[in-house]
């Protein structure tokens, strides 16, 4: 239980501190680490001490425990949405955003392995099932993992991060935050990630190298870069990570990057695989008494080459500004967000207006309203008015 320990007192310095992480998402899985390793010795105590107690009854006795100990070192934990939506333009409609469970499995404090699915119904009413991330992470030492598998990439904040729907705090992600724009989600390959404190500082990193990433051409343009599910060797490996430092407590700012190679395809056949690839990124958070600020930055670039077809550039950024009003539970949100490619279609800019009602604090209650500006007729440029209700369990 040393490393349980340890985390508790290097992350959780107080119990405000406890509920900020808690409800922005911060350190959720060394959380569920904890809550299983706590279920574990609980689990066993319980089981010891009722074999203690009816030690003298028949063989044939009934314990309970005895059927859940298989699943003590488990838990399953997750999100879900649902809402409503009314874009200029369209009929207005009721959604189920997602159901988006997550397993986790722990061995003696050695290896944690984690997955997660994602169910979503379509436009044309079928269901869609996604496998988001499934990786197997080996606690090395109280300040290092070993993560091999699919995982979220962890260059960036928001994706890795504040994507779920009940630590997002906006219905909507920012412009050019939704999957395979400005940043791809995940990868597959291996990672080491940690963090540790020294004098009154935080120092986090994570570190990885994956395979390479796909870019997909129409029109003799490249459209969008993606990050698998691809187990073949289409191109080179693709590595980087993310470094983030927190100097004092409620301030933290982080940079990414990563570099590699890229494989072009068309009509799904591979059409060139060696161009190069890069991305960089920066972004920070600060909180002070009742508010927090937010933002950050991420582009991607495919490089030129002799072949007729030119490279190209997703970048996009954003700045959020969220106030609570204590003692009630409500919390207002404000964000801009500018989503620039080589591509006017795909161009955005939006305003998102928002009031949350923290029914606890992983419910939530949302309404807001989105001022887009794109280009005229798509759905880019149409306002959009939203009602979302958030459960993270």
């Amino acid at each position: 239980m040393g490393f349980s320990f340890l985390l508790v007192i290097q992350y959780f310095v107080d119990k405000e501190a406890y509920m900020e992480l808690i409800l922005n998402g911060v350190m959720v899985r060394i959380l569920t680490i904890i809550l299983i390793l706590f279920s574990v010795q609980n689990a066993n105590a319980a089981t010891q001490n009722h074999q203690s107690s009816d030690s003298q009854e028949s063989s044939f006795s009934f314990n309970p425990l005895d059927k859940i100990n298989t699943l003590q070192n488990g838990l399953i934990s997750g999100y879900a949405d649902a809402g409503f939506e009314d874009t200029q333009g369209m009929k207005n409609r009721f959604f189920l955003g997602h159901f988006n469970p997550i397993f986790y499995f722990l061995y003696d404090d050695l290896i944690l392995t984690e997955a997660e699915l994602e169910f979503e119904i379509a436009d044309d009413g079928e269901t869609e099932t996604n496998l988001e991330y499934a990786d197997l992470g080996l606690l090395l030492n109280d300040y290092m993992t070993l993560v091999v598998g699919k995982f979220l990439s962890p260059v960036g904040y928001f994706l890795p991060n504040l994507h779920p729907t009940w630590i997002n705090k906006l219905p909507t992600k920012p412009a050019g935050f939704e999957d395979d724009e400005a940043a791809t989600e995940s990868d597959i390959g291996a990672q080491v990630r940690g963090g540790f404190r020294f004098c009154d500082s935080t120092l986090t990193y994570a570190l990885f190298i994956a395979n390479g990433r796909r870019a997909y051409v129409e029109d003799g343009q490249i459209q969008n870069i993606t990050s698998g599910p691809f187990v073949t060797e289409d191109s080179g490996k693709v590595f980087g990570g993310r470094i983030g430092f927190s100097p004092i407590q409620y301030f933290e700012i982080g940079v990414s990057a990563s570099a590699g190679k890229i494989a072009l395809f068309q009509n799904e056949i591979l059409i060139e695989g060696d161009r190069h690839y890069n991305l960089l990124g920066a972004d920070g958070e600060v909180h002070y008494k009742n508010f927090q600020a937010r933002g950050e930055i991420i582009q991607q670039r495919i490089t030129s080459s002799s072949s007729p077809i030119p490279g190209g550039k997703w970048r996009a950024w954003y700045a959020q500004g969220a106030y609570r009003f204590n003692p009630t539970k409500f919390e207002a949100v404000i964000r801009y967000s500018d989503y620039k490619t080589d591509h006017v279609d795909l161009d955005q800019k939006q305003w998102a207006f928002g009031l949350d009602y923290w029914f606890s604090p992983s419910v939530v209650g949302k309404i807001a309203y989105n001022i887009n500006s794109g280009e005229r007729d798509t759905l880019n440029n149409a306002n959009t008015f939203l009602l979302q209700l958030a459960f993270g369990f």
